[in-house]
């Protein structure tokens, strides 16, 4: 695999130099914005011009480098172009929800080259759900006969608390004697990197979202649950057990609904699409009326933000009290953080400037002046049913720092 030729630990000698000054003309090249020249690539890495020069036409010969043309100079001999060449690095990218598996295959630029949504999966902590999960994956690499070869790992978001460095689930499959992460690569025989769907959600957002240049951000992942992704210092942060950003786990809800963790008043009780569904399902018991006029125990959170955009009085009243209360939370972590900018994904991000508009509002209660000032609010430009595997997947070319 090209992952063993490339980055395989060993013992020092001048093959394994060699191998390395291969790595780092790989890596710079891969994260230049722009098709690079040798001289460049010489004054950045600190290597000879000869060596680099002999250095890309091995890599060259091996597939993993292309020569794109010439570059246009006044006068002067024309230097050659060189790029990574995309087809030889390849992330599959995982996420694992309640009701669904979603799974794509990744390339170097983060575009998504295959992508499979399996809706006849459903999550639970047994050794059954977990053996299908392997099923699957599996079966996403026949059907698209996708060379393991050029993979450089399966990177993995899924729900509930994650421990990254250990890759370890605590909320699912924890009935094993080894780390979820350890069990899956013996399985697939693949590198396994685990990580919370939340904070793949933010990575994705770092790498090929709205987030840029910003160094200090929080993405508020809001779908059926609610969870937060810090940026700081531009730095995603995970906390010494990986277990930060647990927001809708904050005592900020005031309707005393239990939560799964088993406490009281936890915010994503209350902001959230299962928080949303619980408040349509008690208004309509209460006589409320709406457009959607089906039995309570089959609406979806989907569906009332659907017949929101299309203006239904009852969907619009309980999405904006949300936005009320989801504003006036961030507030207090405007407060102790001082972002530059929020961004909302997730399935409320389709919701536009109207939801944006209700949390203006909220924030407005709690954070101070002057952070809430120099705070931008947006939303995600990534597809949401394709952030989380993007995120995912950019976990191996972050491991190997290609990206």
């Amino acid at each position: 695999m090209i992952i063993d030729y490339l980055f395989k630990k060993e013992q020092f000698n001048s093959q394994s130099r060699k191998k390395k000054q291969k790595i780092n003309i790989i890596r710079f090249i891969s994260k230049s914005d722009t098709a690079c020249i040798i001289p460049e690539i010489s004054k950045h890495l600190k290597i000879s011009i000869p060596t680099v020069n002999k250095l890309i036409l091995e890599l060259i010969d091996e597939g993993i480098i292309l020569e794109l043309g010439k570059k246009e100079t006044e006068s002067g001999r024309k230097p050659s172009l060189f790029s990574i060449n995309k087809k030889v690095f390849y992330s599959i990218g995982v996420n694992i929800q309640l009701k669904s598996l979603r799974i794509a295959l990744v390339d170097l630029e983060m575009s998504i080259i295959e992508f499979k949504i399996y809706e006849d999966f459903r999550l639970e902590n047994t050794k059954e759900c977990l053996d299908d999960i392997i099923l699957k994956i599996k079966a996403f690499f026949a059907s698209y006969q996708i060379d393991v070869k050029s993979v450089l790992g399966v990177g993995i978001g899924l729900t509930g608390r994650i421990n990254t460095k250990m890759g370890e689930s605590l909320s699912y499959f924890n009935f094993t004697n080894q780390p979820l992460a350890t069990l899956l690569s013996k399985k697939l025989q693949l590198p396994i990197l685990l990580e919370n769907d939340t904070r793949a959600t933010g990575l994705a957002e770092e790498v090929c979202g709205v987030v840029g240049s910003s160094q200090d951000a929080l993405i508020v992942n809001l779908s059926r649950g609610l969870g937060l992704s810090i940026l700081a210092n531009g730095n995603i942060i995970r906390g010494k057990d990986g277990y930060a950003g647990e927001f809708g786990h904050m005592q900020f809800g005031l309707k005393n609904r239990l939560c799964l963790c088993g406490k009281q008043n936890c915010l994503g009780t209350e902001v959230s699409g299962y928080g949303l569904e619980l408040d349509f399902e008690e208004s309509k018991a209460k006589g409320r009326s709406s457009l959607l006029n089906i039995p309570d125990n089959s609406i979806s959170y989907r569906q009332i933000l659907d017949i929101a955009l299309k203006g239904d009085g009852l969907a619009m009243e309980l999405i904006l009290e949300q936005g009320n209360k989801l504003g006036a939370s961030l507030g207090n972590i405007i407060n102790l953080l001082n972002p530059q900018l929020i961004v909302i994904a997730g399935s409320y991000s389709r919701l536009g400037n109207i939801f944006i508009d209700s949390m203006k509002i909220g924030m407005s209660k709690t954070a101070l002046v002057n952070p809430l000032k120099n705070c931008k609010i947006v939303n995600s430009h990534v597809e949401s049913d394709k952030a989380v595997v993007l995120g995912a997947a950019s976990l191996l070319y972050r491991k190997y720092d290609l990206i």
